[in-house]
């Protein structure tokens, strides 16, 4: 996995996942946080959130990367999804 990176903005759903749109770039939301949208009151399309994790890039698409989300800051509140030794919970 590559550095972590931080991101802020509104969710989307752009080709049927869960992205973020920060400085022209998109990334697209992997890990727990998939499993946290509808759960978490007010967790929807739009909602503004700051996403943290590494971002792997993704072939033939430059203005696009993989993001492991590894910390959820929303409405306030921040949900951090810890990690294992041998790499990240699935």
């Amino acid at each position: 996995m590559s550095d972590p990176v931080i991101v802020n903005g509104n969710l989307q759903l752009i080709e049927g996942r869960i992205a973020i749109v920060s400085d022209g770039k998109t990334y697209y939301a992997n890990g727990p946080i998939q499993r946290l949208i509808g759960f978490v009151d007010g967790l929807q399309e739009g909602a503004a959130v700051r996403l943290e994790g590494p971002a792997t890039a993704i072939p033939f698409n430059t203005n696009a990367q993989f993001l492991w989300v590894t910390k959820l800051t929303f409405n306030g509140k921040t949900y951090d999804f810890p990690t294992t030794a041998e790499g990240y919970w699935l």
